[in-house]
């Protein structure tokens, strides 16, 4: 009785002291509450138009490690018009210098932000930036009109011009 009683002590010691060793390597690990942050080197303008290039400089740093940053555009809802630029990154430091081109020809006119975005991993940084685009204003090239009976089917075009061209 008395071996049953040191086994089940011995094994109970055992999972005592393996799960405070847990504990403690779980306790001992940083946690990052600091952001990313973003300072723009270069100012940017506040209007372009569809097609145009934003220069952007700037220096983002971090407290830990940096691990990506991001570039783009939303509109007013928060939703991404743009297609994002997108740099892996490493250490505390990183020198931001990109030609962030326009490239949604769809966009409207109106007011619209860029977005710089640092992550490090745990948290992550946003720089806003107002900027105005001024849109392609659409155009139209061509009407098609369809005239049909029952012995036969016409097709005109007519241009810009107002000229009417029988196809």
């Amino acid at each position: 009785m008395k071996n049953t009683s040191t086994l089940y002590k011995h094994k109970l010691l055992t999972f005592v002291s393996i799960l405070a060793l847990f504990w403690m390597i779980a306790s001992c690990q940083k946690q990052d509450d600091i952001k990313p942050s973003i300072q723009l080197t270069h100012g940017v303008l506040l209007s372009y138009e569809v097609g145009d290039t934003i220069s952007i400089a700037a220096e983002i740093s971090d407290n830990e490690n940096l691990q990506q940053v991001s570039v783009y555009i939303i509109n007013y809802d928060n939703q991404r018009v743009t297609q994002p630029y997108v740099y892996t990154c490493s250490g505390k430091h990183f020198s931001l210098n990109a030609q962030y081109v326009i490239d949604n020809k769809h966009l409207e006119n109106g007011e619209y932000y860029l977005v710089i975005e640092a992550k490090d991993g745990y948290n992550t940084g946003f720089k806003y930036l107002k900027i105005n685009i001024t849109g392609i204003a659409p155009a139209l090239k061509q009407i098609l009109i369809i005239e049909a009976n029952q012995t036969q089917t016409r097709i005109y075009e007519m241009m810009p011009e107002k000229k009417l061209i029988r196809v």
